[in-house]
């Protein structure tokens, strides 16, 4: 997926999420009906893959529109991302087999951390990791602080199938998943 496109994504998801909430529930008023079905369309599995779709000129001007018009009517609150990406395979032929990758975020601050399942972290950089030949799927957590507070993201990798050489293509399933309300991680204090 390329960066124009994920942006899109990001701006969507976020249009979503926060919209309603900056206008206390305003779009529910039946004035607001056609924009709150064509925000709800959006969401529709089969509009994404169209979004997926769209040239990446054609993705980026989308969602810069997108975060143009929000800032005319309130602020952008943009959710925090992860996704995973796979990396080059390593020069040393001897080295282990199968696909390095590598968790990316933006917006969270510095000092976010990142959890493994499916993967073997490296030991020198914990943003990579490496799946087996045998891997299906690989599970991210991302955990971190965003603008509206700490989240926890989940990013999803799967392989296509084995290649011959052993090792494994793969092709990234769900970029920036979750960003739970602040108030649910709530330790207190």
């Amino acid at each position: 997926m390329s960066a124009a496109h994920r942006e899109l994504q990001r701006v969507v998801t976020s249009l979503a999420a926060r919209l309603d909430g900056q206008f206390d529930g305003l779009l529910a008023a039946d004035r607001f009906a056609e924009g709150r079905e064509a925000l709800e369309r959006l969401q529709d599995a089969a509009a994404r893959a169209r979004l997926d779709a769209l040239p990446e000129e054609e993705a980026a001007w989308l969602a810069a529109e997108l975060v143009q018009r929000w800032a005319a009517i309130g602020p952008v609150e943009l959710d925090p991302v992860a996704w995973l990406e796979v990396e080059p395979p390593l020069a040393d032929p001897d080295g282990p087999a199968g696909t390095w990758l590598r968790v990316l975020v933006d917006g969270l601050e510095a000092g976010w951390t990142v959890a493994w399942a499916g993967a073997e972290p490296d030991a020198d950089n914990e943003q990579r990791a490496r799946a087996g030949t045998e891997t299906a799927r690989v599970v991210t957590r991302v955990m971190g602080r965003g603008p509206a507070g700490r989240v926890i993201l989940v990013a999803t990798w799967a392989a296509e199938s084995p290649l011959p050489s052993g090792r494994a293509a793969g092709t990234p399933l769900g970029e920036a998943l979750h960003a739970p309300d602040p108030s649910d991680l709530s330790d207190g204090s």
